[in-house]
């Protein structure tokens, strides 16, 4: 069996558990935010709208979301729970390309709707990761895997694609640490406060914020190293990716265990 094929597959997978945990966390919240009882309800959005004189194909393409047409709060709780099935079934590897239009369809539905709750880099980036997840050969599953079975090859356009996103969030990271932390990040303190206005600060920041200052200088420049030059092996054989992803696992897993960016960690191993 070809390594591009089970790794496909692996991704496909892993994408359909941050959909599943991605939907269970909006079927809580979904109708809080966004319903007629809600922070930002979106009728009284819908209603703004049509007093304005938007309509037609145009409100869509501006607004692209099933809920211009579903309406009632409870449709912000069915969406979401119709997504977290769905995801199941791409888990499983069902569904295929059907299952990643639908999962990118609704999730991007839901963060319409919910507008400034979803301004968040990790939304952004599970749309465009599943957007290109569509295009991927729909046959091939966990249970392939397991028996042995052959599975198709990504094509290479879209291995490339799936690289240069995870380059990019990396890089960017990166990039906008320099250019925004003059003051924080270039002169190494920017962990040493990190863990105390990190989101939902945890036990895990609690506990790291007491080390040493030592520790918190090295922490700033291992992040450099993670997300500047380390990133480029992405795109280097295959022995280096390996060596990559041998630093990003624990990286990542790192930042997951001392604050709180929802599914965005375990998106950024999945890529």
């Amino acid at each position: 069996m070809n390594a591009r094929g089970r790794v496909f597959v692996l991704f496909r997978s892993g994408l359909g558990l941050v959909f599943l945990a991605a939907f269970l966390s909006l079927a809580a919240q979904l109708r809080d935010l966004a319903g007629s009882r809600g922070l930002l309800p979106w009728a009284d959005f819908l209603a703004r709208l049509h007093q304005g004189g938007t309509g037609g194909p145009g409100r869509f393409l501006s607004f692209p979301t099933l809920f211009l047409w579903i309406r009632g709060d409870a449709a912000l709780t069915i969406v979401p729970l119709l997504g977290a099935a769905i995801s199941i079934l791409m888990v499983l590897g069902i569904g295929g390309r059907i299952a990643a239009f639908l999962l990118w369809f609704l999730y991007l539905s839901c963060v319409t709707a919910a507008r400034d709750f979803f301004y968040y880099q990790w939304d952004n980036l599970l749309l465009e990761s599943s957007f290109l997840a569509i295009f991927l050969p729909g046959r091939g599953s966990l249970f392939d895997l397991i028996r042995g079975r052959p599975v198709p090859e990504p094509p290479s356009t879209m291995v490339f694609l799936m690289k240069w996103i995870l380059f990019r969030l990396l890089f960017e990271s990166g990039l906008a640490k320099i250019v925004a932390g003059k003051d924080t990040w270039l002169n190494l303190s920017a962990m040493t406060y990190y863990y105390e206005t990190a989101p939902l600060p945890s036990w895990g920041g609690w506990l790291v914020q007491q080390f040493p200052v030592w520790f918190h200088q090295f922490s700033v420049l291992f992040t450099f190293f993670v997300e500047l030059p380390l990133a480029i092996l992405i795109f280097l054989p295959r022995r280096f990716r390996l060596a990559f992803f041998a630093v990003h696992l624990p990286f990542q897993v790192s930042i997951g265990l001392t604050s709180n960016y929802g599914f965005f960690n375990l998106l950024s191993i999945v890529l």
